[in-house]
This record gives C-alpha cells, structure tokens and sequence, in this order.
C-alpha cells in the first residue's frame, strides 16, 4: 500500500529483462509505477491496466458500527447503510429506507474520503478499458 492507503501496483522486470518490456511505449524502467490507463506491451503483446470496483454501499459492518462518520460526526449504528472507502472509512449512506428529512448522506456531500483522499465512487464494474483491444 502507498501513502493513505492508496494500492499501488508495480511492474519489475526481472534483471536483465527490460529489453522489449514497453510501458506507455517507452522501455520499461527496472521499477515502474502502473496507473489505470497504463499500456503495457511484453513480447509484442499489449496489456491494459485498469481497476475493478467493488460494491462500496452497504450495510454497515460489525466492525464499523459504533465508529464516527468522519462528515457528520454521528455514530454508525446497526442497519444503518453506508459507503464503505477502500481504506476502511465509514460515511452514512441511507437511502429509501429513512424519511427523506431524517436521511444521512454524507457520502453524497464528499467528492473524496476525508480519511485518505480517494475519490468516492459509486460505479461498479471497470474503472477503465482501452477503446480497442488489439487494434
């Protein structure tokens, strides 16, 4: 894990093997840095990077009832639904189930978590795919 608890994600050619080992088109570095949207090529084959997003709202865990949403500074209670960060933080989500005026939506009134700085993000699926494989 990186600063905050940020994923990083790492290619290391083994020694020696630089050598036809593209990232982003530039000979790869003994140590490279990956970010979503990185195209890698090895032995004239592209590999993509990308991110698969995880189900972030949800019930609250056992482990995250009774913490502090960071927003509001109101506890996390059984049942109450959330959006759960990467990196452990709890922010209320309640939906439907809740009158609307008694509703906490702190997540929606965050573009990151304010434990760590990642973008809140209520996509599932594929961060990112390249247009066209194998163009």
């Amino acid at each position: 894990e990186g600063r905050g608890g940020v994923v990083l994600l790492m290619l290391i050619p083994g020694e020696g093997q630089t050598a036809g080992v593209l990232h982003n088109g530039s000979e790869a570095l003994p140590v490279n840095v990956l970010r979503v949207g990185d195209e890698i090529r090895v032995n004239g084959v592209d590999l993509f990077v990308s991110r698969q997003r995880g189900q972030r709202v949800c019930a609250a865990s056992e482990a995250q009832i009774g913490q502090s949403c960071p927003l509001c500074r109101s506890s996390i209670t059984t049942g109450q639904r959330i959006y759960s960060c990467a990196c452990g933080t709890a922010l209320h989500l309640e939906g439907d189930e809740v009158p609307e005026a008694d509703r906490l939506v702190c997540a929606e009134l965050a573009s990151t978590c304010p434990t760590c700085s990642q973008s809140i993000e209520f996509a599932q699926g594929l961060e990112w795919q390249p247009e066209e494989v194998g163009s």
